[in-house]
Formats: structure tokens, C-alpha cells, sequence
């Protein structure tokens, strides 16, 4: 009789703490959602608290080198970065996230990569060129095996690295790396696109200005201008979105994206970045008043380019994943 009341008791507590154990896991997940939702939102003071509070309940109950709490350390340096808390504690969080995601997914694993990038451009705002050169180029290697030379999230970082260059004044390294991406963006985008080929186009006009290479910077003004007719066309619906927005107007809001979204189309061309913005935002239109299947339907578009275009751990995807939610939780 014991025997079987010791078994009993035994079971009874292996299934509390086993319920206890997937509501705190539950909870965390939720709490790094949010954070992450914040963090789109461009709410940094609220989100930095909440990803604050993932870290105590990630350390609390799961094992140290567990991947809950890389991402958990990942979030908050994040938040740390971007609120200019760049006083070490990001530094040590971003390293711990290193070496569990190192250990759990590989060395040159997508997750090892975004902490990587995050910690270059912490070194590079304490002026840590070297270190952050470093791991600069460790991303490109790894990043070249893993999604190939030609990825717009690859030229994204080799834009970021000429970045670097820029501010050392390293100006045909910089070079190099701006014609990079441009060619990856060029051949992704097209030759009119204005937003990450313009981007680009501009950074290195601004360089040849600055080395004195004139007919450079000339030839790339030509190419500019080109592009202003149809940019300032979406530039006008863009501001009327806005306008009828703010004023509630939310139909005559709809209609103007769409617009905009057939203009966006043309210019970046039907499954660039720039398009799933203007899906998430019809979305966003449509979920305001009241239309779930509609603003689902474009939600569901957006998430697909966004997770082609920047990977499925972006918080921009996040933000989509979380919308879709709730989509779902309220159907």
C-alpha cells in the first residue's frame, strides 16, 4: 500500500512540474513575442523590460546552454544596442548567445550569424574596427555557404561592411564592397529600383565626392534620375495613405495603397522587400476595419517575401507571425 501512495505521490509531482515546466516555457515564448513585437513597433523602453523579464524566466527554468536562453541573451542585447546600453552588458550576452548557439546548431548556423552581425555593429559603435572587421568577415563566409553569393540578405551585409569602411575612411574597400551589393541588388531588384539600388547609388555618390572622382559621381546622378517620375508618383500616394489614415478614413486609406502597391510592383518588381512592406500595411488597413480574411490574405503574402528576403528569425516575420495569431485566436 505504501509502495503504490509512494508511486502515486511520485507521478503526481512529475506531472506538476512537468505542467509547470511547458507554462513557463509557454510564458517565455510569449514574453519573447512580445518583445520582438515591441521591437518592430519601434517601442524600445517597453520592449527592453519585457525582453528583461524573458532573460529571468529563460535562466530560471531552462538549462544554461539551452537555445531558449541564446535567444533570450540575443533579444536583450538587441534591445540593449538600439536604447545605446552599449556599456559591455550587451558584449557578454551576445558572446554567451555565441557559444550555446555554436554548440546547439553549428558554427556558421543562421542563428550563430545573427548574433555575429549584431555584435560587429556593437564593436563598430565603440569604434572597435578591428573586432569588428573580424567578424565581419567570418559573416560573409558563412553567409556565402549558406544561402550563396547572390542572397539580397547577403548584399544587405555587404552593404553594412562597406558602411564600416565608409566611417574609417577606407574608401576603395568601401567601394568594393557598395559595387557588391549593388550588383546583387541591381540583379535582384532591376535597375530602376530606388530603394536598395538607389540606396546604394547614393552612398557611392557621396564617396566619389568625397575622393574627388566627379564624372563617377555625375554618371550616377544621371542613373538617379531616371527613377524620380514613378518614386515621386508613390511618394504622393504614400503621403495620401497617411493622411486618410490619421483622419480614420480607413476606406479611401485602402484604396490608396493599393495603388501604391501596383506602383511598388513596378518599380521593385512583385516579390521585393518593398512590396511585403505594402502588404503588411494593406494588411493592417484591412485588420482595422474588420476585414480578417482580407487582411490575413495579405498578411500571409507579406510574411512569405519577408522570410525570403531578410530569414525566418528577422523580427519583421515575427510581427507577421504574431498577427496571423491572432487572426487566428480571434476567428
Amino acid at each position: 500500500m505504501k509502495i503504490r501512495l509512494l508511486s502515486f505521490t511520485l507521478l503526481t509531482v512529475l506531472l506538476f512540474n512537468c505542467s509547470s515546466g511547458y507554462e513557463k516555457a509557454e510564458e517565455w515564448d510569449k514574453l519573447n513575442n512580445k518583445a520582438m513585437y515591441y521591437f518592430e513597433q519601434e517601442k524600445l523602453s517597453s520592449g527592453l523590460k519585457v525582453a528583461e523579464r524573458a532573460v529571468e524566466i529563460a535562466e530560471r527554468n531552462f538549462p544554461s546552454d539551452h537555445p531558449n536562453i541564446a535567444t533570450s541573451y540575443n533579444t536583450y542585447a538587441l534591445f540593449l544596442f538600439y536604447t545605446n546600453n552599449i556599456d559591455g552588458e550587451a558584449e557578454k550576452l551576445l558572446k554567451k548567445a555565441i557559444s550555446i548557439r555554436e554548440n546547439k546548431f553549428g558554427f556558421d548556423s543562421e542563428e550563430v550569424i545573427e548574433s555575429l552581425k549584431l555584435l560587429s555593429k556593437i564593436y563598430a559603435d565603440k569604434k572597435k574596427f578591428d573586432e569588428a572587421i573580424k567578424i565581419f568577415r567570418r559573416v560573409i563566409v558563412a553567409e556565402e555557404k549558406n544561402i550563396g553569393v547572390n542572397h539580397p540578405y547577403h548584399a544587405a551585409t555587404l552593404e553594412d561592411f562597406a558602411d564600416l569602411y565608409m566611417n574609417q575612411k577606407k574608401y576603395p574597400e568601401a567601394e568594393k564592397y557598395y559595387k557588391e551589393a549593388l550588383n546583387i541588388y541591381t540583379n535582384r531588384y532591376g535597375g530602376n529600383d530606388t530603394l536598395f539600388v538607389g540606396n546604394i547609388l547614393n552612398k557611392l555618390n557621396r564617396l566619389y565626392e568625397i575622393v574627388g572622382e566627379t564624372e563617377k559621381a555625375e554618371s550616377l546622378i544621371k542613373r538617379q534620375r531616371k527613377n524620380l517620375t514613378d518614386e515621386k508618383i508613390l511618394t504622393d500616394l504614400r503621403t495620401k495613405v497617411r493622411k486618410y489614415t490619421s483622419e480614420s478614413n480607413y476606406l479611401e486609406a485602402i484604396k490608396y495603397s493599393k495603388e501604391a502597391l501596383k506602383i511598388t510592383q513596378k518599380i521593385y518588381g512583385k516579390n521585393s522587400l518593398s512590396v511585403g512592406v505594402d502588404f503588411k500595411n494593406l494588411a493592417n488597413l484591412y485588420k482595422i476595419v474588420g476585414e480578417s480574411a482580407k487582411a490575413k490574405f495579405f498578411y500571409e503574402k507579406a510574411l512569405d517575401i519577408w522570410i525570403k528576403e531578410r530569414g525566418p528569425s528577422h523580427p519583421g516575420v515575427i510581427f507577421l507571425k504574431n498577427e496571423l495569431d491572432r487572426l487566428d485566436g480571434d476567428g
